[in-house]
Protein backbone atom coordinates (compact mmCIF):
# COMPACT_ATOMS: atom_id res chain seq x y z
CA UNK A 1 0.00 0.00 0.00
CA UNK A 2 3.06 2.71 0.45
CA UNK A 3 4.68 1.46 -3.06
CA UNK A 4 1.15 2.71 -3.94
CA UNK A 5 0.99 5.64 -1.96
CA UNK A 6 4.24 6.85 -3.20
CA UNK A 7 3.21 6.15 -6.99
CA UNK A 8 0.32 8.37 -6.54
CA UNK A 9 1.97 10.79 -4.41
CA UNK A 10 4.91 11.56 -6.81
CA UNK A 11 2.32 13.29 -8.81
CA UNK A 12 2.61 16.50 -6.71
CA UNK A 13 5.79 17.54 -7.88
CA UNK A 14 4.33 17.40 -11.68
CA UNK A 15 1.20 19.47 -10.10
CA UNK A 16 3.63 22.03 -8.15
CA UNK A 17 5.85 22.17 -11.73
CA UNK A 18 2.52 23.19 -13.85
CA UNK A 19 1.41 26.09 -11.70
CA UNK A 20 1.43 29.20 -13.98
CA UNK A 21 2.77 26.90 -16.66
CA UNK A 22 1.82 26.21 -20.50
CA UNK A 23 -2.12 24.68 -21.32
CA UNK A 24 0.41 22.08 -22.62
CA UNK A 25 2.72 21.81 -18.86
CA UNK A 26 -0.76 21.51 -17.13
CA UNK A 27 -2.24 18.93 -19.81
CA UNK A 28 0.52 16.90 -19.07
CA UNK A 29 0.56 17.35 -15.03
CA UNK A 30 -3.04 16.32 -14.91
CA UNK A 31 -2.43 12.94 -17.67
CA UNK A 32 0.14 12.02 -14.92
CA UNK A 33 -2.32 12.64 -12.13
CA UNK A 34 -4.80 9.99 -14.05
CA UNK A 35 -2.60 7.94 -15.02
CA UNK A 36 -1.09 7.04 -11.48
CA UNK A 37 -3.74 7.32 -9.97
CA UNK A 38 -5.44 5.50 -12.28
CA UNK A 39 -3.12 2.63 -12.01
CA UNK A 40 -3.51 2.69 -7.81
CA UNK A 41 -7.11 2.05 -8.24
CA UNK A 42 -6.22 -1.23 -10.26
CA UNK A 43 -3.31 -2.07 -7.69
CA UNK A 44 -5.67 -1.68 -4.77
CA UNK A 45 -8.47 -3.78 -6.49
CA UNK A 46 -6.03 -6.63 -7.58
CA UNK A 47 -3.60 -6.11 -4.32
CA UNK A 48 -4.30 -10.07 -3.26
CA UNK A 49 -3.45 -10.92 -7.13
CA UNK A 50 -0.49 -9.08 -6.98
CA UNK A 51 0.51 -10.43 -4.25
CA UNK A 52 0.37 -13.86 -5.23
CA UNK A 53 2.44 -13.37 -8.48
CA UNK A 54 5.31 -11.59 -6.85
CA UNK A 55 5.87 -14.29 -4.47
CA UNK A 56 5.56 -16.86 -7.32
CA UNK A 57 7.98 -15.05 -9.09
CA UNK A 58 10.23 -14.80 -6.00
CA UNK A 59 9.88 -18.57 -5.01
CA UNK A 60 10.42 -19.42 -8.82
CA UNK A 61 13.56 -17.15 -9.29
CA UNK A 62 14.58 -17.74 -5.21
CA UNK A 63 14.96 -14.11 -4.80
CA UNK A 64 14.50 -12.83 -1.40
CA UNK A 65 11.78 -10.36 0.14
CA UNK A 66 12.54 -7.28 0.49
CA UNK A 67 13.81 -4.02 -1.75
CA UNK A 68 13.66 -6.31 -5.10
CA UNK A 69 10.37 -7.42 -4.13
CA UNK A 70 8.88 -4.20 -3.88
CA UNK A 71 10.51 -3.30 -7.14
CA UNK A 72 8.71 -6.23 -8.78
CA UNK A 73 5.50 -5.01 -7.35
CA UNK A 74 5.95 -1.53 -8.38
CA UNK A 75 6.58 -2.54 -11.79
CA UNK A 76 4.00 -4.83 -12.20
CA UNK A 77 1.50 -2.70 -11.29
CA UNK A 78 2.79 0.28 -12.82
CA UNK A 79 2.65 -2.07 -15.99
CA UNK A 80 -0.32 -3.46 -16.18
CA UNK A 81 -1.60 0.25 -15.83
CA UNK A 82 0.02 1.30 -19.00
CA UNK A 83 -1.69 -1.95 -20.75
CA UNK A 84 -4.98 -0.94 -19.45
CA UNK A 85 -4.87 2.71 -19.97
CA UNK A 86 -3.15 2.99 -23.38
CA UNK A 87 -6.05 1.57 -25.47
CA UNK A 88 -8.47 4.13 -24.01
CA UNK A 89 -5.42 7.45 -24.43
CA UNK A 90 -6.99 9.05 -27.15
CA UNK A 91 -10.57 9.17 -24.89
CA UNK A 92 -8.84 10.05 -22.03
CA UNK A 93 -7.15 13.14 -24.14
CA UNK A 94 -10.53 14.16 -24.86
CA UNK A 95 -10.81 14.40 -21.11
CA UNK A 96 -8.34 16.35 -20.40
CA UNK A 97 -8.93 18.90 -23.24
CA UNK A 98 -12.37 19.01 -22.31
CA UNK A 99 -10.88 19.71 -18.18
CA UNK A 100 -8.31 22.03 -19.59
CA UNK A 101 -9.36 23.82 -22.51
CA UNK A 102 -7.08 25.59 -24.94
CA UNK A 103 -7.46 29.07 -24.08
CA UNK A 104 -8.11 31.72 -27.45
CA UNK A 105 -4.83 33.71 -28.17
CA UNK A 106 -6.57 36.91 -28.26
CA UNK A 107 -3.50 38.43 -30.03
CA UNK A 108 -4.46 36.51 -33.59
CA UNK A 109 -7.81 35.71 -33.31
CA UNK A 110 -8.30 37.73 -36.54
CA UNK A 111 -6.35 35.04 -38.60
CA UNK A 112 -7.91 32.81 -40.81
CA UNK A 113 -6.63 30.62 -43.42
CA UNK A 114 -9.28 31.02 -45.88
CA UNK A 115 -8.60 34.89 -46.00
CA UNK A 116 -4.66 34.10 -47.19
CA UNK A 117 -6.53 33.30 -50.92
CA UNK A 118 -7.25 36.90 -51.08
CA UNK A 119 -3.85 38.71 -50.43
CA UNK A 120 -5.98 42.20 -50.56
CA UNK A 121 -7.48 41.21 -47.64
CA UNK A 122 -5.26 38.90 -45.87
CA UNK A 123 -2.57 41.91 -45.83
CA UNK A 124 -5.38 44.25 -44.17
CA UNK A 125 -6.18 41.46 -41.52
CA UNK A 126 -1.98 41.00 -40.89
CA UNK A 127 -1.54 44.64 -40.67
CA UNK A 128 -4.12 44.87 -37.42
CA UNK A 129 -2.97 41.86 -36.21
CA UNK A 130 0.70 43.17 -36.37
CA UNK A 131 -0.94 46.12 -34.20
CA UNK A 132 -2.62 44.46 -31.76
CA UNK A 133 0.35 42.14 -30.69
CA UNK A 134 2.72 45.25 -31.17
CA UNK A 135 1.15 46.74 -28.65
CA UNK A 136 0.70 43.93 -26.12
CA UNK A 137 4.29 43.58 -26.32
CA UNK A 138 5.47 47.37 -26.34
CA UNK A 139 3.53 47.72 -23.23
CA UNK A 140 5.13 44.18 -21.77
CA UNK A 141 8.04 45.86 -22.53
CA UNK A 142 7.27 49.25 -21.04
CA UNK A 143 6.50 47.59 -17.97
CA UNK A 144 9.45 45.49 -18.13
CA UNK A 145 11.54 49.12 -18.00
CA UNK A 146 9.15 50.30 -15.08
CA UNK A 147 10.41 46.83 -12.88
CA UNK A 148 12.99 44.91 -14.40
CA UNK A 149 13.64 42.39 -11.66
CA UNK A 150 9.63 41.11 -12.39
CA UNK A 151 9.69 38.48 -15.41
CA UNK A 152 7.09 38.17 -17.64
CA UNK A 153 3.77 36.29 -17.14
CA UNK A 154 4.75 32.97 -18.28
CA UNK A 155 0.91 32.42 -19.66
CA UNK A 156 1.67 36.02 -21.58
CA UNK A 157 4.71 34.70 -22.47
CA UNK A 158 3.13 31.93 -24.08
CA UNK A 159 0.33 33.46 -25.27
CA UNK A 160 3.50 35.91 -27.50
CA UNK A 161 5.37 32.76 -28.45
CA UNK A 162 2.26 31.13 -29.99
CA UNK A 163 1.09 34.22 -31.71
CA UNK A 164 4.02 35.38 -33.31
CA UNK A 165 4.42 31.72 -34.61
CA UNK A 166 0.82 32.35 -35.84
CA UNK A 167 1.64 35.20 -37.60
CA UNK A 168 4.93 33.32 -39.52
CA UNK A 169 2.44 30.96 -40.48
CA UNK A 170 -0.20 32.67 -42.14
CA UNK A 171 1.78 35.85 -43.51
CA UNK A 172 3.83 32.62 -45.39
CA UNK A 173 1.02 31.15 -46.37
CA UNK A 174 -0.62 34.05 -48.15
CA UNK A 175 -0.89 33.18 -52.17
CA UNK A 176 0.68 36.66 -53.47
CA UNK A 177 0.92 35.74 -57.59
CA UNK A 178 2.68 37.82 -60.05
CA UNK A 179 -1.05 39.92 -60.54
CA UNK A 180 -0.17 41.71 -57.11
CA UNK A 181 3.24 43.00 -57.25
CA UNK A 182 1.18 46.33 -56.16
CA UNK A 183 0.91 44.70 -52.75
CA UNK A 184 4.90 44.80 -52.60
CA UNK A 185 5.71 47.51 -50.77
CA UNK A 186 2.98 46.91 -47.94
CA UNK A 187 4.43 43.37 -48.03
CA UNK A 188 7.88 44.22 -47.66
CA UNK A 189 6.71 46.65 -44.96
CA UNK A 190 5.05 43.95 -42.47
CA UNK A 191 8.27 41.63 -43.58
CA UNK A 192 10.33 44.24 -41.51
CA UNK A 193 7.89 44.28 -38.66
CA UNK A 194 7.67 40.61 -38.42
CA UNK A 195 11.54 40.77 -37.95
CA UNK A 196 11.71 43.28 -35.51
CA UNK A 197 8.69 41.77 -33.80
CA UNK A 198 10.72 38.96 -33.16
CA UNK A 199 14.14 40.92 -32.00
CA UNK A 200 12.02 42.64 -29.20
CA UNK A 201 10.68 39.68 -27.80
CA UNK A 202 14.08 38.15 -27.66
CA UNK A 203 14.58 41.64 -25.89
CA UNK A 204 11.53 41.15 -23.29
CA UNK A 205 12.66 37.40 -22.79
CA UNK A 206 15.78 38.18 -21.30
CA UNK A 207 15.61 41.41 -19.92
CA UNK A 208 19.10 43.69 -19.91
CA UNK A 209 18.20 45.98 -17.50
CA UNK A 210 20.18 45.43 -14.34
CA UNK A 211 19.19 47.70 -11.20
CA UNK A 212 21.77 49.45 -9.48
CA UNK A 213 21.88 51.20 -5.75
CA UNK A 214 22.50 54.45 -7.06
CA UNK A 215 22.00 54.72 -10.70
CA UNK A 216 24.00 57.69 -12.54
CA UNK A 217 22.08 60.43 -13.90
CA UNK A 218 22.48 59.99 -17.73
CA UNK A 219 20.88 56.13 -17.04
CA UNK A 220 17.93 58.33 -15.11
CA UNK A 221 17.88 60.50 -18.06
CA UNK A 222 18.02 57.30 -20.88
CA UNK A 223 14.95 55.46 -18.57
CA UNK A 224 12.82 58.68 -18.95
CA UNK A 225 13.21 58.86 -22.37
CA UNK A 226 12.30 55.44 -22.94
CA UNK A 227 9.17 55.45 -20.84
CA UNK A 228 8.13 58.74 -23.29
CA UNK A 229 9.14 56.69 -26.47
CA UNK A 230 7.36 53.76 -25.16
CA UNK A 231 4.36 55.89 -23.82
CA UNK A 232 4.06 57.56 -27.32
CA UNK A 233 4.28 54.04 -28.89
CA UNK A 234 1.61 52.47 -27.15
CA UNK A 235 -0.72 55.66 -27.52
CA UNK A 236 0.09 55.84 -30.96
CA UNK A 237 -0.41 51.98 -32.26
CA UNK A 238 -3.55 51.65 -30.71
CA UNK A 239 -5.07 54.97 -32.28
CA UNK A 240 -5.69 56.31 -35.30
CA UNK A 241 -4.44 60.18 -34.12
CA UNK A 242 -2.01 60.53 -37.57
CA UNK A 243 1.29 59.94 -37.64
CA UNK A 244 3.21 62.97 -35.93
CA UNK A 245 3.88 60.61 -32.99
CA UNK A 246 6.39 59.40 -35.08
CA UNK A 247 8.29 61.91 -35.46
CA UNK A 248 8.55 61.97 -31.29
CA UNK A 249 9.84 58.73 -30.48
CA UNK A 250 12.05 59.50 -33.38
CA UNK A 251 14.02 62.26 -31.50
CA UNK A 252 13.40 60.26 -28.56
CA UNK A 253 15.32 57.23 -29.79
CA UNK A 254 18.11 59.38 -31.41
CA UNK A 255 18.34 61.05 -27.83
CA UNK A 256 18.74 57.50 -26.08
CA UNK A 257 21.59 56.74 -28.98
CA UNK A 258 23.53 60.18 -28.13
CA UNK A 259 23.21 58.89 -24.19
CA UNK A 260 24.63 55.98 -24.45
CA UNK A 261 27.17 57.38 -26.45
CA UNK A 262 28.01 60.03 -23.87
CA UNK A 263 27.42 56.95 -21.18
CA UNK A 264 29.79 54.64 -22.67
CA UNK A 265 32.45 57.77 -22.73
CA UNK A 266 31.58 59.00 -19.32
CA UNK A 267 31.36 55.74 -17.31
CA UNK A 268 34.49 54.26 -18.52
CA UNK A 269 36.44 57.24 -17.45
CA UNK A 270 35.09 57.28 -14.12
CA UNK A 271 35.68 53.39 -13.52
CA UNK A 272 39.91 54.19 -15.40
CA UNK A 273 39.54 56.90 -12.53
CA UNK A 274 38.87 54.42 -9.49
CA UNK A 275 35.48 56.05 -9.18
CA UNK A 276 33.11 53.53 -10.49
CA UNK A 277 33.49 49.66 -9.33
CA UNK A 278 33.85 47.71 -12.88
CA UNK A 279 31.22 45.41 -12.29
CA UNK A 280 28.92 48.27 -11.83
CA UNK A 281 30.21 50.04 -15.02
CA UNK A 282 29.72 47.13 -17.25
CA UNK A 283 26.19 47.00 -15.84
CA UNK A 284 25.26 50.16 -16.53
CA UNK A 285 26.50 49.75 -20.04
CA UNK A 286 24.60 46.70 -20.41
CA UNK A 287 21.02 48.49 -18.95
CA UNK A 288 22.43 51.55 -21.64
CA UNK A 289 22.52 49.13 -24.73
CA UNK A 290 19.51 47.11 -23.97
CA UNK A 291 17.43 50.49 -23.42
CA UNK A 292 18.76 51.62 -27.01
CA UNK A 293 18.52 48.46 -28.87
CA UNK A 294 14.60 47.81 -27.22
CA UNK A 295 13.63 51.25 -28.00
CA UNK A 296 14.83 51.19 -31.72
CA UNK A 297 13.33 47.79 -32.46
CA UNK A 298 9.79 49.54 -31.21
CA UNK A 299 10.85 53.10 -33.24
CA UNK A 300 11.07 51.17 -36.41
CA UNK A 301 7.79 49.01 -35.47
CA UNK A 302 5.83 51.94 -35.42
CA UNK A 303 7.72 53.40 -38.42
CA UNK A 304 6.70 50.47 -40.61
CA UNK A 305 2.98 49.68 -39.55
CA UNK A 306 1.95 54.08 -39.82
CA UNK A 307 4.16 55.37 -42.04
CA UNK A 308 3.32 55.95 -45.46
CA UNK A 309 6.32 57.14 -46.86
CA UNK A 310 8.62 55.13 -48.73
CA UNK A 311 10.50 52.23 -47.19
CA UNK A 312 13.50 53.29 -46.04
CA UNK A 313 16.57 51.09 -45.69
CA UNK A 314 17.45 51.48 -41.40
CA UNK A 315 20.41 49.21 -41.95
CA UNK A 316 22.31 51.77 -41.03
CA UNK A 317 20.08 52.57 -37.98
CA UNK A 318 20.92 49.54 -36.30
CA UNK A 319 22.92 49.04 -32.95
CA UNK A 320 26.37 47.43 -32.58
Amino acid sequence: ILVIGAAIGTTLTGILAAIGGSIMARRTALAHVLFNLYSGIIAMVLLPVLLWIVESLQHRFDVQTGAIGLVAFHTLFIGLGVVIFLPQVKRIARLIERILPERPNNLVQQLDNSQQQVPELALAIMEKTLTTYACELVEQTKQLCLQPNIPMDPQKQEDFKQGFSAIKHYFTGINFTDEHKDLSDDRLAQTHVIDHLKRLYARTSEVGLITIDNPPPILQQALEHSQKLLSSATTGLCSDDGTHWLDEIAEQYQTLCELRRQAREQIMQETANGQRDSTEALSILDSMRWLARTNYHVWRICYYLRSKDPIMDDEHLVED
